[in-house]
């Protein structure tokens, strides 16, 4: 059985379901996209795992290979 104070809340829901996609989300709820920097490089730049730390060691970081796959 329906009450009358259930009416009142049917537009309110609608509105506010409705209103979701003026927040700046996508269609299926999530946020949109950040396009990558243009800094960003778009290919491989190193050719093996020690480049890469041999790499981070010039700019600073001290870094170390954990595991290898042979």
């Amino acid at each position: 059985m329906r009450t009358r104070t259930s009416m009142p809340l049917l537009p309110a829901l609608v509105l506010t379901v409705s209103g979701c996609g003026a927040l700046g989300l996508r269609e299926d709820g999530r946020k949109p996209l950040t396009p990558m920097p243009s800094e960003a490089p778009t290919g491989p730049e190193y050719g093996s795992v020690d480049d890469v730390v041999a790499a981070l060691a010039k700019g600073g970081f001290d870094s170390k290979v954990t595991v290898r796959n042979e």
